[in-house]
């Protein structure tokens, strides 16, 4: 690389000066170019007009739902249903529903599978859970609410009432499925006490026809069977009282870990479904507590349920909100409980002492009588005990068959859905197409302005007025239909004025280097531009490419076969090298010697003799990024353009090349400021061409945007 000790070729400097303006804090505002910015929304227009479309479609989508959305309520009610009475003996357990247990079993796949089979609906079982809504309708209600919504009002009515009818349906269904296997189990059960009965009947008979006992002998049977009696009492007591205890020691537990005040959260809230929720497994949790044992299935589930809706009430909290404290409602209904259960444990343990007390009396008069009397009555007193057994079985199968004949179950219907409701807020729902289009639209300005305001190529003249200190004598618009055909008619007009005004700031030279950042700005293009409009004004005018690369605006066969590397390195002559063409051509192939080749003396003989044949001599340099020898060939000429391709280059590129030339105090005499958007510019005939290629409504919208 070329660095400040390498010096040019000729050994000459140019003028010191500055090329790059400094910005302090004190003008950054005058630094920053915002019509760029304004003018830059044109050029993102279709972001814009994208922007808009989605968000007016989306809108459009959203108010088309909330005003085609219908919602339906039917409405059961939840009745724990009488459970079949049941003894200390029997082995028999039915199942307690929760009002919990029941909300969820409302939405079972199963029934909801079911309802779309009796409607025939083209629905999947989650879209029509997703149309469903299940909650208890508040603070200590067995409602249990039903709401469905839909963009069919028919069709909501008909999903809720069938779900309705179908949930009760399973509830009767499961209700006598428990009857027939308690009924069941009943019967056998009867089986059982009526065999033993008999079986004790041939026992009684047996032992008085050994004994010879007549009635005269049994007078202690009374006495006897009130023991029996007694004693079945006594264990009942003690068992009632055992269960009491337990239950009420649980129950204390539980009242003392809870908090005696909460802070307020999004549980409190009026009608809060997750509050109504949470409240339905703490009583779930509760029982299960007051029944079961600590690690029971059953209650670690309610205990993970109660655990993540705190959590979620917790997220759905406002942190920066100050927390509100306030009495424990749970803790208050658990005292009321524990103090009533209290009151029973006390019932319970006196009845039991009643009990133990009447028991000891009854053994003291039995210790009285002989022991084939003592037997004879204990026989006698099972045969009694087995008859109230026979009984209390026949009584509890009439329940059963009561309640198959009823048809009773858990949860019933209390409301049907006659009607379906049209959303509130309907004309607001009507607007939310203008907001989605003007959301869309500010969204997409905004976006361009940033997208604008961040970019970094130089758009506009006054971006290169703001940053550099060196003129700008020409803007060529962005010419996407140039050709090779119409290059020279389009441009004229362009190189005429770009001559003229760099003979006013250059003044007389004889050669002109036309350099840039890098590849593709459009230097060679007006390198040959600038050399036949010199042959069209009578100066001989030749091209020197420096740059390899291939120029478009030549054929391949117009090339001559040997080229300008050919001439420093001695193997041809400054005519052998040159191409007669309109305009006469040396054009340089790629070399890596090059850099040295141009600091040669043979260098400086080609371009003695070039002057004394030509006028004018065009040096087509390669750009100053791509090739480390540009800077040499600059400093070969007394006039120098730099042409800068708005729509290529970066301006941090820019930036870096004319640091290099200030370096070497080789300022460029003008500045080329090519491919600009025409919208950026403020020259009436360019933006008239832009106009009428664009069409009559970007030339409102663009007269509008400057405005």
């Amino acid at each position: 690389m070329l660095d400040k000790n390498d010096k040019p070729a000729s050994g000459h400097y140019g003028s010191p000066r500055k090329i790059i303006k400094e910005v302090s804090l004190e003008n950054i505002g005058e630094a920053l170019d915002m019509k760029k910015n304004v003018y830059g929304i044109l050029r993102h227009i279709p972001l814009i007009l994208i922007s808009t479309l989605i968000f007016t479609a989306l809108f459009s989508y959203l108010s088309y739902k909330l005003l085609h959305t219908y919602s339906a309520d039917a409405v059961l009610i939840f009745q724990e249903s009488e459970k079949v009475q049941n003894t200390s003996d029997s082995n028999f357990e039915q199942l307690h529903l929760t009002l919990a247990s029941a909300v969820e079993m409302v939405t079972l796949p199963a029934n909801l599978k079911a309802v779309k089979s009796i409607l025939g609906l083209d629905l999947t079982v989650e879209q029509i859970k997703q149309m469903i809504a299940v909650d208890v309708a508040g603070k200590n209600s067995n409602l249990i609410n039903i709401s469905v919504s839909a963009d069919n009002p028919s069709l909501a009515i008909d999903i809720a009432n069938t779900l309705a009818n179908v949930a009760v349906r399973n509830s009767q269904q499961l209700s006598q499925k428990q009857l027939q296997s308690a009924y069941k189990f009943f019967e056998n059960q009867q089986a059982d006490l009526k065999t033993k009965l008999q079986q004790q009947l041939a026992t009684i008979a047996q032992f008085r026809q050994e004994h010879r006992l007549t009635g005269v002998d049994i007078f202690s049977t009374n006495t006897g069977t009130s023991l029996t009696e007694a004693e079945l009492r006594l264990e009942t007591a003690n068992s009632d009282y055992t269960r009491m205890l337990v239950e009420y020691e649980n129950l204390k537990r539980e009242y003392e870990k809870i908090p005696d005040k909460i802070p307020k959260s999004a549980l409190d809230a009026e009608g809060s479904a997750m509050k109504s929720r949470v409240v339905q497994i703490q009583l779930a949790l509760l029982d299960a507590r007051s029944r079961l044992a600590p690690d029971n299935p059953k209650i670690k589930a309610l205990e993970r349920q109660l655990t993540e809706l705190y959590k979620a009430s917790e997220n759905a909290d406002d942190p920066n909100t100050p927390k509100v404290y306030e009495v424990n409602p749970l803790k208050e209904k658990l005292n009321l409980e524990l103090m009533t259960m209290n009151a029973r444990l006390r019932a319970a343990q006196k009845l039991k002492e009643e009990m133990s007390e009447n028991v000891r009396n009854l053994h003291e008069d039995m210790n009285k009588m002989t022991q084939v009397q003592m037997r004879f009555t204990q026989l006698v007193g099972e045969k009694l005990q087995l008859e109230d057994q026979i009984k209390a079985n026949e009584t509890r199968m009439r329940s059963v068959e009561v309640g198959q004949n009823l048809g009773k179950s858990d949860i019933e219907l209390y409301h049907e859905a006659d009607k379906a409701f049209s959303p509130e807020n309907s004309i607001l729902y009507m607007l939310l197409p203008i907001v989605g289009f003007l959301l869309g639209s500010g969204l997409g300005v905004a976006s361009s302005f940033t997208l604008e305001f961040f970019d970094k190529k130089i758009r506009t003249p006054k971006q290169l007025d703001i940053s550099y200190n060196v003129p700008c004598i020409a803007c060529i618009p962005e010419m996407h239909h140039l050709e090779r055909s119409n290059a020279q008619k389009k441009l004229l007009s362009y190189v005429r004025t770009i001559v003229e005004r760099l003979n006013l700031i250059a003044g007389p030279f004889r050669v002109l280097t036309v350099l840039s950042s890098q590849e593709g700005e459009g230097k060679s293009t007006f390198a040959f531009f600038l050399a036949q409009y010199y042959q069209q004004i009578g100066k001989k005018a030749i091209i020197v490419e420096f740059d390899y690369r291939p120029n478009p605006h030549y054929d391949s066969h117009e090339e001559p076969a040997k080229g300008l590397e050919n001439y420093l390195m001695g193997q041809a002559t400054v005519n052998e090298i040159t191409y007669q063409g309109n305009p006469h051509r040396i054009k340089a192939h790629y070399d890596p010697a090059m850099k040295e080749l141009v600091k040669t003396n043979k260098m400086d003989q080609m371009m003695q003799e070039l002057k004394e044949q030509y006028d004018i001599i065009i040096i087509d340099s390669p750009g100053i990024v791509d090739d480390e020898y540009a800077i040499n060939l600059i400093e070969l000429s007394q006039a120098r353009l730099f042409v800068i391709g708005s729509s290529k280059v970066n301006k941090g590129i820019v930036d870096s090349s004319l640091k290099k030339l200030d370096d070497y105090h080789l300022a460029p005499s003008a500045l080329i400021f090519n491919r600009v958007l025409a919208l950026y510019l403020d020259d009436p005939k360019i933006l008239k061409e832009f106009e009428s290629e664009q069409g009559q409504w970007m030339k409102k919208l663009t007269t509008l945007i400057k405005r």
